[in-house]
Order: structure tokens, then sequence, then C-alpha cells
């Protein structure tokens, strides 16, 4: 938001620098009287900004290997309002950052009602809009009127140059160097803006106050209190994934001189886990890691591989082998942070003891609308008995050891595997009948340089929503 004040001798504007502004605007309307039509030019005169540059490197503790995109902030130590949050180091380590502390705009003593500008119209602009500023002037005379434009940083800018997008602020001044109110405008479009000033008397103008912000979204842009920012010294962050964050509190004058952060690796957990005593195929095994311990403060995530391709992401998980066999289970732990510990195991699966008994199968596989699946192959888990459904998608395997407890696994090229498990009576029926669908594989979303956040959506409703650094 930016406050404005009519006072005797100088009003400063304090901004704070963003590397994006975006979805916040002010609104108006210009009015509907007829109004005259006094075409007026101006002229824009550049300026230097106000503002510090900071450069700095962050590096591996242990190694002095540089970091790279390692996540720079800079906070007001005193409020905590962010300055500048999303500077990164590069393939070197190294980071420069411009941080805008204070822009002054002179309003002299003249700043009054009569002296007016209104609100811009459409507001948020495009470069493709034709904008018309409506003025007042003291008794309505007529005066040379300039209109001057900054951006966030307080430098006056060409609305007939190139214009980034962002917020930019205006007023009018007049040749008797008296000044009009300052209001912003949002460009949303790139490119020379086209402003055109019309005069118009008191009783032709209709005034609507602009906001602070569209869709509840702020201009991250403030004054109040601002005036002594960096007495009070900047608080730099410096996160890096795998890496004990830094937070460090230095003042302005400090700032001129090379950082040098040297980044501690995250403290690592400790991961343990133990199977269950049941390892047959064909029947759940218990895998619990509830002994895995973090170091204090931090909380612990779980990923599984069970060495049969199959994974898990829970504390406590079951798992069936279809198959009897050796397998190497691996359980890696992760902190917040960003510390991992990995334990591996072999586990030993016993096939299941045959009866000597031999049952039917009989199937039916659709696909996900539920249109029977032609071509789908069948196959009893831990055995060679397989076959293909037919045109109606379904299926009949025959001579299947009648074991308590079976394993149908089903696949089709472009599909996901399924694996169907039947409990069978070791006495009595001969035949029994499955049901199953089969959901068609997308393709893998590549996902790159996460470290500055992805918002990515894929097919069937999946979207992956990823934070910087998270």
């Amino acid at each position: 938001m930016i406050a404005q004040r009519c006072v005797s001798g100088i009003t400063k504007i304090l901004v704070l620098l963003m590397l994006t502004i975006c979805q916040s605007a002010a609104s108006g309307n210009p009015g509907n009287a007829p109004k005259s039509e006094a075409l007026q030019t101006f002229e824009m005169v550049q300026s230097q900004a106000s503002g510090l540059t900071v450069t700095g490197i962050a590096r591996d503790a242990d190694t002095q290997a540089p970091i790279l995109r390692a996540r720079i902030g800079f906070y007001d130590a005193a409020t905590g309002v962010p300055l500048l949050t999303d500077v990164f180091t590069g393939e070197d380590g190294t980071f420069e950052a411009f941080l805008g502390l204070e822009v002054g705009i002179d309003e002299h003593e003249s700043l009054a009602t009569d002296y007016w500008v209104g609100s811009i119209y459409p507001n948020p602009v495009s470069s493709t809009d034709r904008i018309t500023l409506e003025y007042t002037t003291p008794g309505n005379e007529p005066e040379a009127p300039v209109v001057e434009i900054f951006d966030v940083l307080g430098r006056r800018v060409h609305s007939a140059s190139h214009m980034a997008t962002g917020v930019y602020f205006y007023r009018i001044r007049f040749d008797s160097n008296k000044f009009t109110e300052t209001r912003r405008f949002l460009l949303t479009r790139p490119g020379p803006v086209n402003i055109s000033l019309q005069q118009v008397t008191q009783d032709q103008i209709t005034v609507i106050e602009p906001v602070n912000s569209v869709k509840g979204v702020d201009f991250g842009i403030r004054t109040d209190g601002l005036q002594n920012l960096g007495e009070d010294g900047i608080l730099i962050t410096v996160e890096k994934f795998a890496y004990q964050r830094v937070d460090q509190i230095r003042s302005t004058g400090s700032l001129s001189e090379q950082l040098i952060y040297n980044l501690v690796p995250a403290e690592h957990p400790s991961a343990s886990f133990v199977a269950g005593e049941l390892r047959q195929a064909g029947k759940p095994i218990t895998f619990d890691a509830s002994a895995s311990s973090a170091p204090e403060d931090r909380t612990l995530t779980y990923s599984w591989d069970f060495g049969d391709g199959r994974r898990g992401g829970q504390e406590r998980i079951a798992r069936i082998y279809p198959d009897g066999g050796t397998y190497t289970v691996t359980l890696t732990v992760a902190t917040d942070e960003g510390g991992t510990h990995t334990v591996s195991q072999e586990i030993t699966i016993a096939n299941t003891q045959s009866t000597g008994r031999t049952v039917a199968l009989v199937g039916l596989v659709r696909d996900a609308g539920g249109l029977p699946l032609p071509d789908a192959e069948v196959r009893v888990s831990g055995t060679d008995i397989s076959g293909l459904t037919g045109t109606d998608g379904t299926i009949e395997l025959q001579s299947v050891p009648g074991e308590e407890h079976v394993i149908i696994e089903v696949r089709r090229d472009g599909y996901a595997l399924q694996r169907v498990p039947l409990k069978l009576s070791l006495e009595g029926e001969a035949r029994y009948y499955f049901e199953t669908a089969l959901l068609a594989r997308h393709e893998s979303l590549l996902i790159e340089n996460i470290e500055f956040g992805v918002d990515v959506a894929g097919p069937a409703g999946a979207r992956v929503v990823l934070g910087p650094e998270s």
C-alpha cells in the first residue's frame, strides 16, 4: 500500500524491492461528464535508483565446494517484512541482489485538492491501451502539465520507451512548481504507454479512490514506519535442501562487502526397520521402521524399496510377495531439513507348499471405462500358468494349484500392472471367478529445476505443486 501526505517540505515514499509484482492493481473511473479536448504532451526524465547492491557466495562448509541454487532472502530485522526473497546462487555459488532501501519523491507544500489528477482507467493497464488522465487546477486556469512516472525503485521512466510489467507511480507537475497527489497503476503488458492529458472542472469529475489490491493480493509496497529501515539491521537467510539454514542479521553498512556463507550439512537421522516373521509367497509381511530416529525438532519421511519393483512411504507397511526368492529391502529416512540415512536387509520369501489339489480360474478383464479388454496377459503368480483374454475380455486358466492364497497378475502394454489376491477353499469348489480393471498408463511428467518451485497438472487430475526448495 502507499501512504500519501500533504505536508510542508518533502514526503518520502519508501518501497520494498520486488523481483516480480503481479495480479494487483488500483482501480478508478475517469467520470462520464462532458470534457474539454485539451491534449498535452509531456516529458520524462530518467534518474538514478536509490539502493544497495549485495554480493556473496555460498559454499559447503566441509568441502568448500560452491553450492548451486541456494536461496537467499532479505528481511527487515525489526518487522520481518520481506525485502527480497527470490535470489538464488549460480553454478559458482555466487549471488547478486539489489536492495532498494529508500526512494524520495518530493511533494511541495503546494499539494492541495485544487491540483487533482484522476485514477488511470482501465487499471491494470496494457501497453496497447490509450490512457486519458483528467486533471484540475485552481480556478481552472490553464497551466503546462507534465506527467511524472516512477517505478517501484523511484526511478523516473519514459512512458514512450519500453516499460516492463509491474507497478508504477504517477503524478502531474505544473509550471508553477506545484504537484498533484501520487497515484499508482499496474502494467500487465510491456511496451510504451500512450498517455494524454485532459483538463476538467471540479464539477465534471467523479472520483473512485484506488484500492490497495485486487483479489486480495497486496502490492507489497509499504511506506508506514519504514523511514528508519535498516537501523535495526537486515535479516539475511540462506537455505538449501540438505544443509542447515543460516539466519544472520547485518547492518546496512556491512552489506557493501562480499558476504560469505559456509553451509553446514544437515544432521542425519538414523534408519532402522524389522521385518515380520511370516515370510511366505502370497501372504502379507509387515515392515516396521518405528525404531528410526530424527535429530531434535525434525520430522521424518519414509521411503521403502521392496526389491521387486514396488515401493512404499509409511512408517509401518505390509507387502505381499507373489513369488518366493531373496529380496533386498531398502529403507531411506529423511528429515524436513534434508538429512538422510539408508539401511538395507535381505529377506528370503518361501514358496507356498503345494497340496496337490488343482482348481480352475475364470476371469473378466475390463478397461477403466468398463469395456472388455482383449489380449491382456493373466498369470498365476509363482507358476508358469498364464494366458491371454479373448475379444470379450474373458479368460479361463486350468490346473491352478489349489493353495489357500493365490495372486493373479494382469498386464497389458499401455496399462498399469494389476495384482488380484484370491483366497481359495482348501476343499470343495473347483472353479473360482475374478474380475478386475486396468488403468491406462500415462506418460511420465518431467519436472526440471524444482528448486524454483513448480505447479504441473497431469492427466486424470494428477497435479504436482512444490514451492521453491521444497
